[in-house]
């Protein structure tokens, strides 16, 4: 059963840059994205 109706699907692809800017992002937000952690070792 063809279930996408013929309509094509496209598929996200990061480059370099794309994936440098998600790392950064998610390092400035790590603390709010984290808040429920544990105490411990935090690692760079």
């Amino acid at each position: 059963m063809n279930k996408g109706h013929g309509v094509a699907r496209t598929v996200p692809v990061f480059g370099v840059r794309d994936y440098c800017v998600y790392y950064f992002c998610i390092k400035e937000l790590e603390d709010v994205l984290c808040g429920n952690r544990t105490p411990g070792e935090r690692r760079n």
